[in-house]
């Protein structure tokens, strides 16, 4: 009986102190409106507060982010339902009174990722880019530098493979190795500097850096002052900026045309360059359409 009574008590005295505080007064702390151009049917937020959802009588998902940004449109076709963001912000789930189904939409955040003063192979005006961000340490990139090597085998002309530089404060020597191959493209010698570095990635240090830049020939004095040079600073530093303004968390982080590579074999890879193929043809063939002179 005594437990009981205890209980019940330790119950109440639970209930007694998480009452919500009541605070002496409450003001809006800040407003801001975001005009839509169309009524909303329904709207979602992510979790992270980064993107807004809007689902319009049209049938098409209006995406903000969240400082009230419009971001894109997506036409899906649903002209009522209601909407909800699934288990990460890219997966949308849409319902409908009248239908005894889930629509689970999977949205590709495409990203504008420059390209200019950063090392790549293949044609400079290729329909395809892919964008690598990596790290000389990183055993995981070295693992996919072949992989991207098949690519540009495959697709010489077709796809640009450009590289840019993600430093990671668990590896010691990634800024020297950084600098030392940005150092290298200077002397035409990126690439193969860049292949000795992945094979040399779990022993790099200053002597390995040196060994491979006297083995690849390169000119020692201008190597080391290059390395040096504010400039190749200033390059990894805006690597920098564009994996973070891209939502890059490690390394490595593949983009096809701005999307977003999940599956980075090379099954994978080139599935998706293939889609993009097929989506510049058809932008190719609209364009043509539009510019094709009409019988007056």
């Amino acid at each position: 009986m005594t437990k009981a009574i205890c209980a019940v008590l330790f119950v109440l005295a639970l209930l007694l102190y998480a009452q919500p505080i009541p605070a002496a007064e409450i003001r809006i702390a800040g407003e801001k409106k975001i005009q839509l151009k169309s009524p909303p049917v329904d709207l979602a937020v992510s979790m992270n507060g980064n993107w807004i959802y809007a689902l319009t009588r049209e049938g098409d998902i209006l995406v903000y982010s969240g400082d009230g940004k419009l971001a894109g449109r997506v036409e899906i076709g649903e002209t009522g339902g209601r909407i909800r963001v699934g288990p990460s912000e890219d997966v949308i789930l849409l319902t409908s009174p009248e239908k005894n189904f889930v629509r689970v939409v999977t949205l590709d955040f495409v990203k504008d990722i420059r390209s200019e003063g950063s090392p790549f192979k293949g044609s400079r005006d290729a329909p395809v880019v892919i964008t690598e961000f990596s790290g000389f340490q990183c055993p995981h990139c070295a693992a996919l530098a072949p992989v991207l090597r098949q690519i540009h085998e495959r697709y010489p002309n077709r796809v640009k493979i450009v590289f840019k530089n993600f430093l990671l404060k668990n590896h010691r020597f990634g800024a020297m190795a950084a600098a030392a191959a940005l150092a290298a493209d200077h002397q035409g010698a990126f690439w193969p500097f860049h292949d000795r570095l992945f094979e040399n990635g779990n022993e790099l240090n200053d002597e390995k850096i040196r060994k491979i830049s006297l083995d690849l020939g390169l000119n020692q004095e201008k190597f080391v002052r290059d390395m040096r040079h504010p400039d190749t600073m200033r390059q990894i530093g805006r690597d920098f900026e564009d994996a973070q303004k891209a939502g890059v968390k490690g390394v490595p982080s593949v983009f096809v045309n701005g999307r977003i590579v999940k599956d980075r074999s090379l099954e994978g890879i080139t599935s998706m360059i293939e889609e993009e193929f097929k989506r510049s043809s058809i932008i190719e063939e609209k364009c043509l359409e539009c510019t094709e002179p009409t019988n007056q």
